[in-house]
């Protein structure tokens, strides 16, 4: 009985955050709210990954967004940028959420664009760290990029020698950028959340790479750093259920909201769920539930860097993500 409760409240949380994103569907497809168009392309692209995992390929919603993203978002050398602009620097974390998500609903395959592989191929690092085009080489390297960049090639590209070369060097890099703590930093430039790059790493490494000789060895290291990552994650959470963060001494007077936060840490847990975490799940899932307002969206705060917005789309997108792939676990 009480199974069949959550499972309706989760149903209903799904429709009315759809609904929401429904009302601010624009002509082109993509959704705005209040105007503000400056993270347009990054946050239709994670509204469409979201949509993704429902399994429900017919909602309207994925082909209108599916058409912005390809028509109007994506550049002549099949890479995204987090805002639509033909000029702009390419942005390997959003052109990674856009091709899986295209990818997941249908919209693009390994092989249909050749374009895409280009850009993947170009981008592909020797050293093992993907690279923002846009980061500026006064401003720290955070480890997000790779784990976006691991997760796009692992998914898209052919798994040759290559690839894998590359891969494996990525999966070094990330094995050696991880803190003790568990956790991969915090920045401003990344919403000041330590969840948004440990999301990112291991959604980059929670594909397989296949790397015949070392697949022992590559299964151990991954177990060790996701134990680490989500036992930090875990420590983490407050007794209501929500999720901590952020770090007081990051230096901006700008926060994300309590909401994003959590969404974003229980992505991660949800990525390879263990059983140990089962309850701080539950408990996340029901705190975020209860946050979610009238209109069927969830708050966002504000984005922590220099040209500051309200992160309430990313949000929303985030919670919704969270909430399906929790629905899909549970009642599958």
């Amino acid at each position: 009985m009480i199974l069949l409760a959550l499972y309706f409240w989760l149903q209903l949380a799904i429709e009315d955050s759809l609904g929401f994103l429904n009302s601010h569907l624009n002509e082109e497809g993509a959704v705005i709210l209040n105007g503000d168009e400056r993270f347009k392309v990054w946050e239709n692209a994670n509204i469409l990954y979201a949509l993704s995992l429902e399994g429900d390929l017919s909602n309207p919603l994925i082909d209108k967004v599916s058409h912005y993203l390809l028509t109007k978002g994506r550049k002549r050398s099949g890479a995204f940028s987090y805002k639509e602009c033909p000029d702009c620097s390419n942005c390997i974390e959003t052109s990674s959420v856009a091709y899986i998500a295209l990818k997941n609903t249908g919209k693009i395959n390994e092989l249909e664009d050749k374009r895409d592989n280009r850009y993947l191929y170009s981008r592909l690092p020797s050293s093992g760290k993907w690279q923002l085009e846009y980061l500026k080489e006064d401003e720290p390297y955070f480890p997000s990029a790779t784990g976006f960049g691991m997760a796009v090639a692992s998914r898209l590209l052919p798994l040759n020698q290559e690839v894998k070369s590359s891969l494996e060097k990525s999966f070094s890099f990330l094995v050696q950028a991880q803190n003790k703590s568990g956790d991969w930093g915090i920045s401003d430039n990344y919403y000041g959340s330590y969840f948004y790059g440990i999301y990112a790493v291991l959604w980059g490494l929670s594909q397989p790479i296949g790397l015949k000789e070392n697949e022992k060895e590559e299964e151990l290291l991954k177990i060790s750093l996701f134990d680490r990552a989500l036992d930090f994650v875990i420590e983490r959470q407050t007794q209501k259920g929500n999720f901590i963060g952020d770090n007081e001494n990051t230096g901006s007077p700008f926060k994300i909201s309590p909401e994003l936060h959590t969404a974003l840490a229980l992505n991660a847990l949800l990525l390879k769920p263990r059983i140990k975490d089962s309850w701080a799940i539950l408990k996340g899932i029901y705190w975020l539930l209860k946050r979610q307002t009238s209109e069927g969206s969830w708050k966002g705060g504000i984005y922590p860097y220099k040209e500051t917005k309200k992160e309430d789309l990313y949000a929303t997108a985030s919670a919704l993500s969270a909430l399906i792939a929790f629905k899909s676990l549970l009642f599958l």
